[in-house]
């Protein structure tokens, strides 16, 4: 019996193993049985826990509806991580706000534990992106899939780790 496999990598990451065995039976005939396996790799995620990142861009998006006829105001924070993908690139992750729902309050929540102080008071007319767009911050990031994708959150912002605490967090990875 001999076998043959060849190694074919799909787009989408996975590697297919496609081959067969070849076995010879007594009277000399022979019998080709083909074996397909598909073999899984990990998805193109950055890992879950604290990561240090920079608030890469601010973006405040067009008026919208959400599915219950609600009017939608979403900023958008899109915060590049420290981790890079099998690319070399580094991770981008969104976190939206409906300002014209709780998003307001959220978003001073996560400013004021990132930094420690307030990004909005009584007083403010209003909250100045150029604050802190390239700053460096620290987030939670989780991973869910939901169907066949996987989708990186971001659940809280916290100030960026020193070296001493990245250094702790990779020794205890």
């Amino acid at each position: 019996m001999s076998t043959k496999v060849d190694d074919i990598e799909n787009e989408n990451g996975t590697s297919t193993q496609v081959g067969g065995s070849t076995t010879s039976t007594p009277g000399g005939n022979t019998s080709n049985t083909p074996k397909i396996i598909t073999l899984r790799t990990k998805p193109n995620i950055p890992k879950s826990g604290l990561r240090n990142a920079v608030i890469a861009n601010i973006e405040q998006l067009p008026e919208d509806q959400d599915p219950a006829g609600k009017t939608r105001q979403v900023l958008r924070l899109d915060v590049r991580l420290d981790d890079l993908d099998s690319k070399g690139n580094p991770f981008v992750v969104p976190k939206e706000y409906n300002l014209a729902g709780r998003g307001v309050a959220l978003l001073a929540k996560d400013m004021k534990d990132w930094s420690g102080r307030s990004f909005f008071s009584k007083e403010d007319a209003g909250f100045d992106a150029s604050e802190i767009l390239g700053q460096k911050v620290g987030v939670e990031v989780k991973n869910r899939k939901q169907g066949p994708k996987w989708h990186t959150t971001i659940e809280s912002f916290h100030p960026a780790q020193t070296g001493d605490e990245v250094s702790q967090e990779a020794a205890n990875a």
